[in-house]
């Protein structure tokens, strides 16, 4: 049964989708190094970024009317995903100061969740060079008396599906992962180490499997897993 959606719809929906902010460029890797977190490395705080919610999105779709149509068609799935909960986030943060202190280095766990978007841009003679942080977070070294920090950030999870230039889906939906581990040296806002993750993994079976769609869960789940295991994998 083809399905027919209302222009009325489709601008409302596109002039919702158009407010979605866009994701800066990837910084660049930098391999941690061996003396980065040893004993004289002082006091590393340990953060993890506010975990944002479990979400569908529509790459090659682009905005406006292809989006809108994209997130229309898909309005059951994304429902669905909405309601998948990330597990034991709080343990990854745990296992990496765990990690610190094998190291040699002092691990100081910051129980609040860290909210990027309200942390200044960097403003340094540095600024969007490679290898600096874009982020300011030398406000840590005193409001916490730290010299480093370590910072697990969790960009995005979910339901990717891409989409061709024509506005038609080319590419079965893969549950998805991004994020990035990082060493910041709180003196000079320096990335002593980051370490990008993608993980994007296949439905194994039916992925429209409504309503409970469990070949879909099993996808997200160890995508999660996934991609909790490689964001501390040089840690180790």
């Amino acid at each position: 049964m083809r399905l027919h959606i209302m222009p009325a719809v489709l601008t409302s929906l596109a002039f919702v989708l158009g407010g979605c902010a866009v994701v800066p460029p990837q910084q660049q890797s930098v391999p941690l190094p061996a003396s980065a977190l040893r004993a004289d490395a002082g006091r590393v705080g340990v953060a993890m970024s506010v975990v944002p919610r479990a979400d569908t999105v529509f790459p090659g779709a682009g905005h406006g009317l292809c989006l809108a149509s994209a997130a229309y068609r898909h309005s059951l799935l994304t429902n669905h995903v909405h309601v998948l909960s990330p597990r034991d986030m709080p343990v990854l943060k745990e296992r990496a100061a765990s990690l610190v202190a094998a190291r040699g280095a002092t691990p100081v766990l910051l129980a609040d969740a860290l909210d990027l978007e309200t942390l200044p841009d960097f403003g340094g003679v540095m600024a969007g060079t490679p290898g600096v942080a874009r982020k300011d977070f030398r406000s840590f070294k005193e409001l916490q008396r730290l010299d480093k920090l370590l910072v697990i950030q969790i960009d995005s999870l979910g339901v990717a599906r891409g989409y061709g230039a024509d506005c038609v889906a080319d590419a079965e939906p893969r549950a998805v992962f991004d994020g990035a581990a990082y060493l910041v040296d709180l003196k000079t806002n320096a990335l002593q180490w980051y370490h990008p993750v993608h993980v994007a993994r296949e439905i194994d079976g039916n992925w429209d499997a409504w309503p409970k769609y469990p070949h879909l869960d099993t996808a997200f789940f160890q995508a999660l897993q996934q991609g909790k295991d490689e964001l501390l994998r040089p840690l180790q």
